[in-house]
């Protein structure tokens, strides 16, 4: 294997990083341990969404920055491509069927389809106005994208590439997930402190939960049983377990400031909370439920992060480490005895 310019940094990078980024538990049942740090090309600068495509083995990190996706392959840890062209990508969704990975180019306004296999960009698609979050829906082979500045969810045909809906949210959206389980979509309506429920084969508000008053909702993740939808309040600086059925709140943990992406591992059952705090909430579910099993500081800025099922490592991009862009890989262990 042909090592290269990134494979001749990592470990003169790594040696700095592992006394330069502190990594200090406050719960302490289970704790992330660094595997590695990889340097990403391009910037130092600012990092989003990021989603991994367990079929093709490949994490794709949303590089807002500099306008582009990296594609990372996890199997061989090493940078595929760096995917130009995709001004203010915010949001990045990998379909695993058919290795096609949608993007969101808030500058451009568009919804921008790349081609998994060839990794290059193959269709633009207008998509509201400042398009961010994204959920992908299998069955129908439709994209929704959060219109945050626009108080929409667009509606994208991904078959065809083009538009087919435009859903009023009545207030500023954050991030937008599909549940597989229900078949359903959530939406997280910032200011008016709710979740909107989408019927995707009608296109509409199917009914709203509402959440604590100031929470503003901003990350959401579908617990995998179908019956919780988890909510990360970026004001309040807590994450939710609001029932759907219901929408009473079952679950409720501190969080650090200014929480944004969750991520799950369906396969241990644990899900990971990122904050622009830096500090990571890792969150694991027992016979008893959900609960929270550690905080620690990972590094500033470590909003955002996603999970290997295979695996079990946790990846971080960070965009400001000595300089330049790193992706930082951790993985869990668990304490025992006192």
């Amino acid at each position: 294997m042909k090592i290269g310019i990134f494979g001749i940094l990592v470990g003169s990078i790594a040696g700095i990083l592992l006394t330069s980024v502190p990594a200090t538990a406050v719960d302490d049942s289970v704790v992330l341990e660094t595997v590695r740090y990889i340097p990403l090309p391009g910037r130092p600068t600012r990092m989003d969404y990021v989603d991994i495509d367990p079929k093709a083995k490949r994490l794709y990190i949303a590089h807002l920055g500099d306008g582009s996706v990296l594609a990372f392959d996890i199997a061989r840890q090493r940078i595929l491509k760096d995917i130009r062209d995709i001004p203010g990508v915010h949001g990045v969704i990998a379909d695993s069927q058919s290795g096609t990975v949608f993007a969101t180019a808030t500058r451009t306004d568009t919804l921008v389809e790349i081609d998994g296999n060839r990794l290059r960009v193959t269709a633009r698609v207008p998509a509201g106005h400042h398009p961010d979050g994204l959920a992908y829906d299998p069955s129908n082979e439709r994209v929704f994208v959060s219109d945050e500045t626009g108080r929409t969810v667009t509606v994208i045909d991904s078959r065809h590439a083009r538009r087919i809906a435009t859903i009023p949210m009545g207030g500023e959206v954050g991030n937008t997930r599909f549940d597989p389980v229900s078949g359903l979509v959530f939406s997280a309506v910032q200011t008016r402190d709710e979740i909107a429920v989408i019927d995707p084969g009608t296109l509409r508000i199917a009914r709203r939960i509402s959440v604590e008053k100031g929470c503003f909702p901003h990350g959401l993740l579908p617990d995998p049983s179908g019956r919780i939808i988890f909510v990360a309040c970026q004001k309040e600086r807590v994450l939710l377990g609001v029932e759907i059925e219901n929408g009473r709140v079952a679950f409720r943990s501190g969080v650090g400031r200014d929480p944004d992406v969750l991520a799950l591992d369906p396969v241990r059952s644990r899900i990971f909370v990122g904050s622009e705090s830096g500090l990571v909430s890792i969150f694991v579910r027992t016979k008893s439920g959900w609960h929270k099993a550690g905080s620690q500081f990972v590094a500033l800025r470590a909003h955002t992060v996603a999970v290997d099922p295979v695996s079990g490592l946790v990846y971080f991009p960070l965009q400001n480490i000595r300089n330049r862009p790193v992706l930082r890989v951790m993985r869990v262990l668990e304490r025992t005895g006192g």
